[in-house]
Order: C-alpha cells, then sequence, then structure tokens
C-alpha cells in the first residue's frame, strides 16, 4: 500500500521547513517505525537513491537512527518524546536566527557608515560571463548555496552546461538550497539524487535568479539576447539577503 498521511499532518511539517519529499519520507517513517530505504522508496514512490539521501538527512536532523545489517541499512524513526524535544530545540534555532537578524538590521540601520555597507561589485555579460559565476560559486561557496531560481529558465540560457555545473557541485559536496516555482523539470530534479532541498511555491515568476554564497550574492537575469550578472561581495548584504531566504524557507 502507498504511503499516505492526513494532509494537515503533512501542511504542518511543510510549516517547519521540510520539503514535500521530506515530509513524506519523515511520515512514512513515524508510521512504520522502522523500515529500510528501499521499502521507504516503495511505499513513497520516491525514487530509491532520493529516499536513502533523505533519510540520511533525518539521521543528522536527530529525527532517525540507522543501524547496519545484512543487506543494508535499517532506519529508526524517533519516539514522541524525541520528536518533542526536536520541537523545542528547532523553535530555538529559529528564533535565535530571527532575533540574530534583527540585531544585525538594527546596526546597519543606525550605526552603519557607507564605508562599512557599501559592497563591492562585479558584472558578467552574455552566457560566458554566466558561467564565470556559476565557476565562482563552486570555488566561494562554504558548502552550501541558498537560492531562489527555476531550472527551465537556467536550462534555457546555459544549455548542456547546467548538467556539468550540477555533476561538479556534487562532486565537492555543496549542498544547493532552492526556492522554486512548481513545474516538471523541477520536480523531476527534486526526484534525483543531486545534493538538492528543494522548497516548492506555486507563484515565483522568475526570468532569473538569485544565488547566495559565501560572503557572496549573485543576481541574475536571463536574456536570450544577452543574460546579466552582478556579483555583490560583502558581508552585511549577504546576511540581509540570507535573512529574507531563511524567513521565506521556513514559511
Amino acid at each position: 500500500m502507498v504511503f499516505s498521511a492526513p494532509l494537515h499532518i503533512q501542511q504542518t511539517f511543510k510549516r517547519l521547513g521540510f520539503s514535500s519529499n521530506e515530509v513524506k519520507i519523515l511520515l512514512c517513517l513515524l508510521q512504520k517505525k522502522q523500515a529500510t530505504a528501499q521499502e521507504v522508496s516503495k511505499k513513497t514512490l520516491i525514487a530509491f537513491s532520493s529516499a536513502e539521501y533523505l533519510l540520511q538527512t533525518m539521521v543528522k536532523r536527530g529525527l532517525a537512527t540507522s543501524r547496519e545489517v545484512k543487506g543494508g541499512d535499517v532506519y529508526m524513526a524517533c519516539n514522541e518524546a524525541e520528536l518533542k524535544e526536536w520541537l523545542i530545540k528547532d523553535r530555538n534555532r529559529v528564533n535565535s536566527i530571527y532575533d540574530t537578524a534583527e540585531e544585525e538590521l538594527e546596526s546597519f540601520l543606525h550605526e552603519g557608515t557607507e564605508e562599512a555597507w557599501k559592497p563591492d561589485v562585479s558584472y558578467y555579460e552574455g552566457v560566458e560571463g554566466i558561467k564565470e559565476i556559476y565557476e565562482d560559486m563552486l570555488i566561494s561557496s562554504n558548502g552550501n548555496i541558498y537560492s531562489w531560481l527555476d531550472i527551465p529558465k537556467i536550462k534555457d540560457t546555459l544549455g548542456d552546461y547546467l548538467y556539468a555545473y550540477i555533476s561538479k557541485r556534487q562532486k565537492k559536496g555543496i549542498v544547493s538550497h532552492d526556492i522554486i516555482p512548481e513545474n516538471e523539470m523541477n520536480l523531476t530534479h527534486n526526484e534525483k539524487n543531486e545534493k538538492r532541498e528543494m522548497k516548492f511555491v506555486k507563484h515565483l515568476p522568475l526570468d532569473g535568479e538569485i544565488r547566495i554564497y559565501g560572503d557572496k550574492v549573485a543576481l541574475i537575469t536571463f536574456s536570450k539576447e544577452k543574460p546579466v550578472g552582478f556579483v555583490f561581495h560583502g558581508k552585511i548584504i549577504t546576511e540581509l539577503f540570507k535573512s529574507i531566504f531563511d524567513s521565506q524557507w521556513r514559511d
């Protein structure tokens, strides 16, 4: 029987910041108490490689444990007390994010001088220029990239370079956290094991993208005639965009 759970429970976990597939994986495991990645994959209809990766993510987040058995790992769901403890810790973590953002924005608005907040800006033009930004993301990222993007628009502009970039990013162990419109190509990529976490939104008309990586923010516009990109380099503007991203990711 295919996994199912009440819609309001699924929506609750999505409001806590879990992606659609993460919700399916976690609720399936909570229902079964313990299961292999293959069993969870069959129940949720999520590709085995993605199911295994997401189960490992649940272990890292403290919502599951695993033990090695003959033929592969078995994953055990956290119990009720552990789930409540996780909720308390996550609420404290989110509150800390907002407290930090409030303090830093207050400092920026009331104490910052032009020299302190004005970031360095680099301009890139054309497809090759956008590829330079992508290569810089592979070099300057601290292991995570936070983005608003739409994969079909990137593919239309960069062609097969997109897949070469994804392969390089995976090899470097860089995780892409994407706020992304819900469409067929994006949903397909979500099923692949691409070291990617997605938050789908229904209305996100994008003809470009925003990337936050390291202490840089890239704003890219896609145009068939001449795509252009601006890369802002500076701690304050990076933290400002990251605070906005975190707020929408948790919304």
